[in-house]
C-alpha cells in the first residue's frame, strides 16, 4: 500500500508544480531555468522529470517536490506535506504538535507508569484486595505470571490511588487526562473501582491505559479507561511487546479476544499471542502485529456467534493490512494477467462449542496446541460462512457467494491450491474456472475487502515503491543509538536521504541532538507531526526485532552506512551534471570536483579497517 507521500508524488508532475512559480524550458529529456532561490542571469537550475528532483548548480539546492516546497515557502516538511496533499487530492492528518501537548503527554504517561506501580501493589499486599487475589487464583493465574503483566487492583473507592499520585506531585486535571479518574454533578470518583486491573502497553512497553475486570455483579464485566492523548483502545494488542520476540523467531502470532485469554496462552507457553480487548480487529492492530514479524497470523476467538463474527471482520483487516506480491501470469489463451497475491498466512482456529480461549488452554491444553496448529484456512472458513449467508440452491445466492468468494480464491499464493479452489469455486458458482480467473483479473486486487470497500484506491501509479535498504539501514541504525553515537548521528547529512518522510524524521533527531545533546525518543516522537510519528514507531519496532549489536559495531555501520548513502549521492549528483553539461560545457569541471568526492570516501572507509556491515533490512 502506497504512503502518503508516495501517492502525492505519483499524483504530482514535478515540472508543473516548480514551472508555477519560474519559466522552465526544454533542455533535450530534462528543463532548466533561472533559480528561485539565488540571484542569477544565467540558467543552473534543472529538473529531472524522470526522478522527480531539481538541483541548481549554482547555490547547490536540490531535492523532491517536498523540499522544493520547504525551501520556496520556508517551511517545514508536516506543512509541505499538508499543502501538496491537498494538491494531490491525498488525505492526511491535520494536526499540529507544539512543546506544551508534548509535555502533558509525557506527564501523562508518568501518570500512568506511577499508577500502574502502585495498582500491582495493592493487589500483591493490600488487605481489601483479599478478593481480588482469589479471583486471581481461582483463574490459574500464578504470582509470577501476574507479576509479568502487572495485574493490580483498584479499590472500591479509589481514593487511594488518587491520593497516592497527589502525593507524587500530580494534580487533579492531569491524572483525569490520563483517564484514571472522572466527574460528575457530584464530584470526582475513580474510573476503575474494585476491579482486577490489567495495564495495557503500547508496542515498546509503556503503560498507555488500563482494563478492569470488576470483582462484583455488574455490567460491564470489562471497563477501560477512556481514550486519551496516549491511548487509542483500537490502536494496541494487547501485550504485543511480550509477544513479539516470538512472533518474529517463529513467523506465527495468534490473536484472541480478551485479557485474560491472552495472559492464559503465555502462562501455558503459547508467547506468540495477543489480544485485541474485545473489539474487532483494527487496521492498525493488524499493521502492528504483521510489522513485528508475523507471516501467519491465526484468529481464535470464542465459539459464539459474536465470535465468529467478529472473526470474519478481522479476516477482512487482516487482507486489508497483508503483505502482498504483484505477478503476471499467462493463461489457457495466452493472454497475459496481473495478479496480487496474499503472501501473509491468515487462519481461524474454530473453537469447541462453549469454550473460550482461556477455558480451552486451562482444562485441554492439547487440544489447544492441535487447534492452533491445524487452523481452517482462510478460504475454507469464507466457503463455510457463504453456505451460511447465501442461499446455495437459488441463482442469486450462488451469484453472491461467488462474488464474495472470487477475491479471496484469487489471491492464493500457492498455484496449486489456488486452482483447487477455483475448481471448487466453479462447482459452487456454475462458472467454469477460467472465467472466473479472468473476472478475478478483471476486478483487480482483492476485489476491495469488505473492511476496504469504503476506501478510495489509488492511482495504478501510486503504487508503493520498494523501500530503500540503505536508507531503511541507515535509519534503524540511528534510531538504536545512545549517548556513545550522539555525535556520529549530529554529523549525518539527511540531504543524503531521497525519502522526505525519513529525511524530516533524521532532521528532527539531529536537531534533538544539537538542541539537548542527548536522544530523548519520547520527546522526539512527541514533537512530531502526527503524520510523521508512526514512520517512526515503525522504524523503532523494526529496530527491536534486529540481533542485538555492540557500540562499536553500532558506531561502525553508522558511518559505513553514511559513507554509502554520500557515494550513491555523490554518483547521481555526477549523472545529473552530464546531463545538465550538454547544455552548459561549464558544469564539466564540476564532474572533475565529484570524482574527487568519491575518490576520498573510498579512502575514509578503507580507515574503518574494511570491516563492512551490511545495512539491516
Amino acid at each position: 500500500m502506497a504512503t502518503p507521500v508516495e501517492e502525492i508524488k505519483a499524483r504530482l508532475d514535478t515540472v508543473e508544480i516548480i514551472g508555477r512559480d519560474i519559466r522552465l524550458q526544454r533542455a533535450g529529456r530534462n528543463w532548466k531555468g533561472l533559480c528561485p532561490f539565488h540571484d542569477e542571469k544565467t540558467p543552473s537550475f534543472h529538473v529531472f522529470p524522470d526522478r522527480g528532483n531539481f538541483k541548481c548548480f549554482g547555490c547547490g539546492e536540490g531535492g523532491d517536490i517536498f523540499t522544493y516546497v520547504m525551501h520556496r515557502d520556508g517551511v517545514e516538511f508536516p506543512d509541505a506535506l499538508q499543502e501538496l496533499a491537498r494538491e494531490a487530492g491525498v488525505e492526511i492528518g491535520h494536526s499540529q504538535p507544539n512543546p506544551e501537548a508534548r509535555e502533558r503527554r509525557q506527564t501523562i504517561r508518568d501518570v500512568l507508569h506511577q499508577a500502574e506501580q502502585f495498582l500491582h501493589e495493592q493487589l500483591l499486599n493490600s488487605p481489601a484486595a483479599a478478593r481480588a487475589r482469589e479471583y486471581v487464583r481461582d483463574r490459574g493465574i500464578t504470582d509470577e505470571t501476574a507479576k509479568q503483566f502487572k495485574l493490580g487492583y483498584a479499590a472500591s473507592r479509589g481514593s487511594s490511588l488518587l491520593t497516592h499520585l497527589q502525593h507524587l506531585g500530580f494534580d487533579e486535571p492531569v491524572i483525569e487526562l490520563a483517564g484514571l479518574i472522572t466527574s460528575n454533578e457530584r464530584g470526582k470518583y475513580a474510573y476503575l473501582s474494585d476491579r482486577l486491573t490489567f495495564p495495557i502497553w503500547d508496542s515498546s512497553g509503556s503503560v498507555v491505559g488500563f482494563g478492569g475486570r470488576t470483582l462484583r455483579d455488574i455490567e460491564p464485566k470489562y471497563l477501560n479507561t477512556r481514550d486519551s492523548e496516549v491511548f487509542t483502545k483500537g490502536h494496541h494488542l494487547y501485550g504485543l511487546h511480550l509477544a513479539r520476540e516470538t512472533v518474529r523467531e517463529i513467523g506465527t502470532a495468534v490473536i484472541v479476544e480478551g485479557y485474560m485469554d491472552a495472559i492464559a496462552a503465555h502462562q501455558a507457553g503459547f508467547t506468540n499471542t495477543v489480544a485485541s480487548m474485545g473489539t474487532s480487529l483494527t487496521l492498525q492492530q493488524a499493521r502492528s502485529l504483521l510489522t513485528s514479524g508475523a507471516k501467519k497470523v491465526v484468529i481464535a476467538l470464542d465459539a459464539d456467534t459474536a465470535g465468529a463474527t467478529a472473526s470474519r471482520r478481522g479476516l477482512d483487516v487482516l487482507r486489508e493490512a497483508g503483505e502482498y506480491t504483484t505477478g503476471t501470469t499467462i493463461d489457457v489463451r495466452g493472454l497475459v494477467r496481473h495478479e496480487d497475491l496474499l503472501n501473509t498466512d491468515i487462519a481461524i482456529a474454530q473453537l469447541p462449542p462453549g469454550e473460550d480461549p482461556d477455558s480451552l488452554i486451562r482444562n485441554t491444553p492439547s487440544q489447544w496446541t492441535e487447534t492452533i496448529d491445524a487452523p481452517t484456512p482462510l478460504a475454507d472458513f469464507a466457503f463455510q460462512w457463504a453456505g451460511q449467508d447465501h442461499d446455495l440452491d437459488s441463482l442469486v445466492g450462488r451469484r453472491a457467494a461467488m462474488r464474495e468468494l472470487l477475491p479471496i480464491v484469487a489471491e492464493i499464493k500457492d498455484a496449486v491450491v489456488r486452482s483447487h479452489y477455483f475448481d471448487r469455486l466453479s462447482d459452487l458458482s456454475g462458472v467454469p474456472s477460467d472465467e472466473l480467473r479472468q473476472l478475478a483479473a478483471r476486478d483487480g486486487r482483492r476485489g476491495t475487502p469488505r473492511a476496504a470497500q469504503t476506501r478510495t484506491r489509488p492511482p495504478p501509479q501510486a503504487a508503493a515503491e520498494k523501500s530503500d535498504p540503505l536508507e531503511e539501514g541507515l535509519l534503524e541504525y540511528v534510531v538504536r543509538g545512545d549517548a556513545q553515537t550522539t555525535s556520529l548521528i549530529g554529523g549525518i547529512d539527511p540531504a543524503n536521504v531521497r525519502n522526505p518522510l525519513d529525511r524530516h524524521i533524521l532532521t528532527t533527531i539531529i536537531s534533538e541532538i544539537q538542541d539537548m545533546e542527548n536522544i530523548d525518543w519520547s520527546r522526539i516522537e512527541e514533537g512530531l507531526d502526527p503524520s510523521v510519528q508512526d514512520r517512526l514507531q515503525e522504524l523503532r519496532t523494526q529496530a527491536s526485532l534486529l540481533p542485538s549489536i555492540t557500540a562499536q559495531e553500532l558506531g561502525t555501520g553508522l558511518q559505513y552506512t553514511t559513507l554509502q548513502l554520500r557515494l550513491r549521492r555523490l554518483n547521481e549528483e555526477i549523472e545529473e551534471t552530464i546531463l545538465a553539461a550538454s547544455e552548459d560545457p561549464r558544469l564539466r569541471q564540476r564532474v572533475q570536483e565529484l570524482h574527487q568526492q568519491i575518490f576520498a570516501i573510498h579512502e575514509a572507509r578503507e580507515e574503518l579497517g574494511g570491516t563492512r556491515y551490511v545495512p539491516p533490512t
